[in-house]
């Protein structure tokens, strides 16, 4: 299978079969499952969820598209617009999979609570400074967590693209 990919500002009403949709702008790409089951799949961009490669021509998702939570369990890589196929994960390979993403956000929330800090030394912050970045840093990683794979920082975004994001989402 070979998917078109389209940059758009906000997502469209209907997802169409075979078509990547790409919002930098809300750093998602959307799609409908490879395997024709239907389900509309969102990918997350950022360094440790997805990241999106664009050549010029093609777009390319890594890592892989692993949908365990869907009925079709499907598992594939979306490569220079083409579906690599993998099998489906097994359970304990879900599991795997989702302990390396927790170690991978976590890793990404300290470096922001070490740039924080940094910042906070610095600048010379109180300590009242300091416990509400800590703060604001513990809550994004809570939302993160408890609302994955959909984050944001953006109240732009939070206040559109996501809650309409989460009413597609299988529950």
């Amino acid at each position: 299978m070979r998917f078109e990919h389209r940059f758009i500002e906000g997502a469209p009403q209907r997802l169409e079969p075979g078509v990547l949709y790409v919002s930098i702008r809300h750093k998602s790409v959307l799609h409908v499952c490879a395997c024709g089951c239907g389900h509309e799949v969102v990918t997350p961009l950022a360094p440790h969820r997805w990241q999106l490669i664009f050549d010029g021509e093609t777009v390319s998702l890594e890592p892989s598209i692993g949908n365990s939570v869907l009925p079709c369990r499907s598992h594939y890589f979306i490569t220079n617009n083409t579906v690599d196929w993998h099998r489906p994960m097994s359970d304990q390979g879900v599991e795997r999979a989702r302990r390396r993403d927790q170690r991978a956000v976590d890793a990404a929330f300290a470096q922001v609570d070490n740039t924080l800090a940094e910042l906070a030394e610095a600048t010379g912050a109180s300590t009242g400074a300091n416990e509400l970045l800590e703060g604001a840093s513990t809550n994004a990683r809570a939302v993160d967590a408890a609302e994955a794979p959909l984050t944001t920082h953006s109240a732009d975004t939070a206040r559109g693209f996501w809650p309409w994001l989460r009413r597609r989402l299988p529950r």
